[in-house]
């Protein structure tokens, strides 16, 4: 194992005095790069809302408010979003049994369908 070790710093070592000089950048060898933080303004705005909102009462007042906005114009009765969840799967099986043949046998759709 020691003898490992003291081969492999040697390598590390050997190798690492060989090595270029200077870093090429190959793709853009004359423009520098800049950091561009227009991607980041909307994630850190999101992180900060929910950080400042675990202690801010007036924030945790404002989302219950919202919560509850929502949540009171919701509907037992029966929708077709309740059925299209299981359209899916159901349409598979009713087209192989009307002859439409499909790329998996009725195994293997039946281990995706059980996966799934």
């Amino acid at each position: 194992m020691k003898v490992q070790i003291l081969v492999s710093i040697s390598l590390f070592l050997i190798l690492g005095v060989n090595g270029q000089d200077k870093i090429i950048d190959s793709i853009l060898p004359n423009k520098k790069t800049k950091f561009n933080y227009k991607p980041l303004i909307i994630p850190t705005v999101l992180i900060g809302y929910g950080l400042i909102g675990i202690e801010s009462d007036g924030l945790k007042l404002y989302n219950t408010e919202i919560r509850e906005e929502l949540s009171e114009n919701i509907y037992d009765k029966f929708t077709i979003d309740n059925v299209s969840q299981y359209a899916p799967f159901v349409s598979v099986y009713a087209l192989n049994a009307l002859g439409i043949k499909g790329k998996n046998n009725f195994k293997d759709r039946t281990i995706i369908l059980g996966s799934a």
